[in-house]
């Protein structure tokens, strides 16, 4: 390469190493950069980083290698946090290196998702959740530990070489919507909402009663029929939100979507379209079979008429890495099902988008991954916070996100802007934050 921004000399060079060089010299820092082998260098014509190579001359960085890029599939490990100087790493150097750890290590470990690789242990649905993570245990789960680790690169590299064109990305605030049931009654037929009103009637539940006699005879609106209100309620900037339909063929105790045959349920989807990037939400049974998880994106496709690219998985439950291969192989390019169920934070350690890095097969996947930090029901269903609290909590961590150049990714559902049982007040509040983010923009 002529004129690279950034010299990288280091005799490791292999397929993992190129990938992490890639995410975060090209991908975050938006430089050029050519790798050498040769640590018999006279000069340094470019601003030069050294990982492999003791050194001691004070024209390059050297970044400590610690070894793990190069171990076996099967001698991958979960590694200690430590704190140096007051920052949590791993695969930390020695206290007499210039840089605090190996980053080209730790940033590999978090976005392969290696600890889930590992890892045995997940919830009552399958899930490798928030309190089997090391980041949770450590307290840390709450925090971008990659996109920390790449500002601290970056500072120590623009402080070296003032002239290096670094670029800083900024933050982002993007908003998704699962739609598990595009309404509560309709386009459920006369059989569904005669078992619903029966079963409402024996539990006493004498306002669903009401409710749902009052939508049948079209006197109120579906509550699950927010559709027309969220072009109004999201700001513009904030728009296309991105919005996945789960469309299972065979409904089941978790899948309970309606048939989308309707011509009221065609013209939601048609509304839902005009400020939405649509796409597949992968029923709860869905990863049995390949072929059963082929044919219901077929399906997905057929009920909204277009292609389908992006995907995330209902109950958010993926199995890495066959979920992702299963994914590349239905010609899905982005997946957005890596967050946490039971507590917020950051699951790969960053809410910035990454390829995907399959150590399984040693190359990366024509697969991006895109992050979300908070779900509507994990403030609500798991942590059992007011309304007050999650408003607070959506407030920190856009806060954290915009000091920490990550994005904020939130997940809703069409059902949290329904004002009805636990998501009384909600619109509101969303409204309220919605604001708050779009000023401080």
């Amino acid at each position: 390469m002529k004129n690279p921004d950034l010299l990288i000399v280091t005799p490791h060079l292999n397929s993992r190493l190129e990938y992490v060089l890639h995410y975060v010299f090209e991908q975050r820092m938006n430089l050029k950069f050519q790798v050498l082998n040769n640590s018999y260098i006279q000069s340094f014509p470019y601003p030069t980083l050294f990982y492999g190579f003791p050194t001691s001359q004070s024209e390059v960085i050297s970044i400590p290698y610690s070894g793990y890029l190069d171990l076996p599939i099967d001698k991958l490990y979960i590694p200690p946090i430590e704190n140096r100087e007051g920052i949590p790493v791993i695969f930390a150097g020695k206290k007499s290196d210039e840089f605090l750890f190996d980053i080209f290590s730790a940033v590999f470990f978090m976005l392969t998702r290696i600890e889930e690789i590992l890892s045995t242990k997940v919830d009552e649905h399958g899930r490798f959740d928030a309190c089997h993570s090391f980041m949770h245990s450590n307290h840390l789960h709450h925090r971008a530990l990659v996109d920390e680790w790449i500002m601290i690169l970056s500072s120590t590299l623009y402080s070296r070489f003032p002239g290096l064109p670094i670029k800083r990305v900024k933050s982002n605030f993007s908003i998704t919507m699962d739609i598990d049931q595009l309404f509560s009654y309709k386009g459920k037929g006369f059989i569904r909402n005669s078992g619903g009103l029966f079963r409402s009637f024996l539990t006493g539940e004498k306002e669903k009663v009401k409710e749902r006699w009052q939508v049948f005879l079209n006197k109120i609106p579906d509550p699950f029929d927010i559709y027309n209100k969220l072009s109004d309620l999201i700001p513009s900037e904030f728009l296309p939100i991105q919005t996945f339909i789960l469309a299972s063929p065979k409904r089941t105790f978790f899948d309970k979507n309606t048939s989308f045959k309707t011509i009221t349920e065609k013209k939601a989807l048609s509304k839902i379209s005009s400020y939405s990037l649509l796409g597949w939400h992968s029923s709860y049974y869905s990863q049995v079979n390949f072929n059963k998880f082929k044919s219901e994106k077929k399906h997905i496709e057929n009920i909204i008429g277009q292609p389908v690219n992006k995907h995330r998985s209902h109950y958010l439950r993926i199995h890495i890495p066959k979920t992702y291969q299963w994914l590349v192989d239905c010609g899905i390019t982005e997946d957005h099902s890596l967050g946490f169920a039971c507590d917020y934070g950051f699951r790969a350690g960053t809410g910035k988008p990454f390829p995907f890095y399959d150590i399984t097969q040693e190359k990366v996947l024509p697969l991006t991954i895109h992050p979300f930090c908070i779900m509507d029901g994990t403030l609500v269903d798991y942590l059992k916070l007011s309304l007050e609290e999650s408003e607070e909590v959506l407030k920190k961590m856009w806060n954290y996100a915009k000091n920490n150049d990550t994005d904020m990714c939130i997940l809703l559902h069409n059902e949290t802007f329904s004002e009805k049982g636990r998501w009384v007040g909600w619109s509101n509040m969303l409204a309220k934050f919605f604001k708050y983010v779009q000023l401080s923009l």
